[in-house]
């Protein structure tokens, strides 16, 4: 890795050869777009040739980071047609995922007839998972009911029926209907086709499917507390079952409440519902209360709610926050919720003993800050640490879809979702 960047060495560099500027994009961790000749098709097109030509290094890590690189940028340079690109990789999760999300919506079903990897655990989970998230990217919008019949065409994976990677379905179909009304309608349908089953379907036990019932009712939950604010005073320990009955009994909750009946609630998952909802309830005049509870093991769920209702000229509240060592979602979630106008307060940050927290305040700072400024810091970029010049030069150089994200999620959330992976930042995944 570089350790310094000198501005008018960088300035200076000519444009690469297209398999140059590949060999060096694929081998170094230091700044590289500055040297690219703005072609993309080349690009593209030198990328499938990396792919197909073995030149990997011998190192078995090497290797992996090498191939994971390569899918990561021809998934975001290729077009939408080319299918056949990806046909090679279907051994690589990855390569199951851009293969996938470019079916048609004729060839969706081919998804979950792929040859997983024998063996159970983790490796078992990433190749279902990615299948599975390309299943959902290739839904057309006319047809998102379809996410939610999911179990029907998925029950048979193994690797997915042992794992909490299952409930992308039910959340992929709440993100993209976009109408609340219709939305409501279909997870309640869904939910209430899944509980008569477990009444008079022979081989259907709802525990095999608890996970995501529970997930579908608690998508509802939100949805119905969002449109009825209201909080009270924070439970206590003791108090948080009689909370959660008591709302549940009331009427803008009472449909749900009658589902919740049939749903096998342990006393961990009824506090855990419980503090959700609580979470969930408050409005943007509540935003100090949610502030000042602590909500183990909700913490994210929390920090989510807090970015939606915060008042945007209270920026002054989320500095309660600043003396910790790590981020339990805080963190990302006032990244999303700083506005860009604010976005000089990240740059304390970029010393932050925490390589999550501080590259995900660099990150956001890139997405937010003028582009004058950003030139600015380039021409200063030999002042600038060797991980903060390759992500400012990838900012200001690289094609659109290749610029580093808004927010460096937790490592969980990353590994249950491929998408949010990143093969050029400071995890290199």
């Amino acid at each position: 890795m570089l350790a310094t960047c000198g501005s008018t060495r960088l300035a200076l560099n000519p444009p690469l050869s297209p398999s140059a500027f590949v060999e060096r994009l694929l081998e170094s961790d230091g700044p590289v777009w500055h040297r690219w000749d703005r072609d993309v098709p080349s690009l593209a097109e030198e990328l499938k040739i990396a792919a197909r030509v073995d030149t990997q290094p011998a190192h078995p890590y090497n290797r992996r980071v090498r191939r994971r690189r390569i899918l990561w940028l021809l998934d975001r340079l290729t077009s939408q047609s080319e299918l056949d690109v990806f046909e090679p990789y279907l051994s690589d999760p990855l390569g199951i995922y851009a293969w996938g999300r470019r079916l048609p919506p004729e060839r969706r079903d081919e998804l979950t007839r792929l040859p997983m990897p024998a063996e159970r655990g983790f490796e078992g989970v990433r190749h279902a998972q990615a299948a599975l998230l390309a299943w959902c990217d290739s839904c057309p919008d006319g047809e998102l009911a379809t996410l939610l019949d999911w179990i029907e065409c998925w029950g048979g994976s193994r690797a997915l029926r042992d794992s909490n990677y299952s409930t992308a379905p039910e959340q992929e179909f709440a993100r993209r209907c976009l109408d609340a009304d219709t939305c409501h309608a279909a997870l309640l349908k869904s939910l209430r086709s899944a509980l008569r089953k477990n009444h008079g379907e022979r081989g259907f036990d709802v525990r095999d499917h608890a996970a995501n019932l529970y997930l579908c009712f608690r998508l509802l939950l939100e949805q119905v507390a969002k449109e009825n604010p209201g909080a009270p005073p924070q439970p206590t320990t003791e108090e948080w079952a009689s909370y959660l009955e008591q709302t549940l009994a009331s009427r803008p909750f009472a449909e749900l409440g009658e589902i919740a009946k049939e749903l096998p609630f342990s006393a961990q998952s009824q506090e855990y519902t419980a503090k959700l909802l609580w979470i969930w309830q408050h409005g943007p005049d509540q935003w100090r209360q949610l502030f000042d509870a602590f909500l183990d093991p909700c913490n994210r769920a929390q920090f989510d709610r807090l970015a939606e209702i915060v008042p945007r000229d209270e920026i002054d509240a989320w500095d309660v926050f600043g003396g910790q060592s790590y981020s339990r979602g805080e963190f990302e979630a006032f990244c999303r919720w700083l506005p860009a106008q604010h976005a000089e307060v990240l740059t304390t940050h970029f010393q932050h003993p925490d390589a999550d927290w501080r590259a995900c305040a660099y990150q956001n700072y890139l997405t937010k800050a003028p582009e004058p400024i950003l030139r600015h810091r380039w021409r200063h970029a030999d002042e600038l640490p060797a991980w903060q010049s390759a992500l400012l030069d990838r900012r200001l150089f690289a094609p659109e879809a290749i610029r580093p994200a808004a927010v460096v999620y937790d490592t969980q959330e990353v590994e249950a979702d491929l998408r949010l992976q990143d093969p050029f930042n400071h995890r290199s995944f």
